[in-house]
């Protein structure tokens, strides 16, 4: 789980950074309308508030099903409390994609008509294939934790 944080997180905020330097404002009512704009940014970013939030088929479902079964083996309330602040997440997600993405289009504002650059696409893309790739195949890192907790059991005993 928290490798799948670091990843979808520096994704995200590497998101923003692109509309920082863009549009030079961190404020959302600033945006508007950027998916007629920037439609291979949009398409990637929402992929990643879905993985944000534990979409099956992303790399934070393994961990916030993981989490989800954890806590229901300890407290049923525990796990309420997590499924609630997943929910809450999920809402705030989509409302700042809503925002940002659909409506009009702040033309006072928003004075760059372009999509991602190269460079930009590459390192998204790069992240947008872990999250997809683990998700789907998560196996590969489970192993490697097996392997290393089942050593890590008999160098304690």
């Amino acid at each position: 789980m928290i490798f799948s944080h670091a990843i979808v997180s520096s994704a995200l905020f590497l998101g923003i950074g692109v509309l920082y330097d863009r549009y030079r404002t961190r404020l959302i009512f600033y945006y508007g309308g950027l998916a007629a704009l920037m439609p291979i940014f949009s398409i990637i970013y929402f992929i990643f508030i879905l993985s944000n939030f534990g979409f099956p088929g992303t790399f934070n479902f393994i961990g916030e099903f993981l989490l989800t079964y954890g806590a229901l083996t300890f407290s049923f309330i525990i796990t309420l409390l997590t499924t609630f602040s997943l929910v809450l997440s999920l809402m705030y997600s989509l409302f700042l994609y809503n925002r940002v993405f659909f409506g009009t289009i702040k033309i006072f504002f928003i004075r760059y008509f372009n999509d991602l650059t190269r460079l930009e696409f590459i390192f998204l893309f790069i992240f947008l294939f872990i999250v997809i790739f683990f998700g789907l195949f998560p196996m590969f890192i489970f192993e490697n934790i097996y392997m290393y907790s089942f050593k890590l059991k008999f160098l304690i005993v």
